[in-house]
């Protein structure tokens, strides 16, 4: 379940990011 929610996370917050252009390089990384 851990790979499934860091995924989804990942998912998520590159999609957040461009939509509210915040710099989430950082969470990628």
């Amino acid at each position: 379940m851990t790979v499934v929610v860091a995924t989804g996370n990942a998912g998520k917050l590159a999609e957040i990011r461009s939509a509210l252009a915040f710099p989430g390089w950082r969470f990628v990384s």
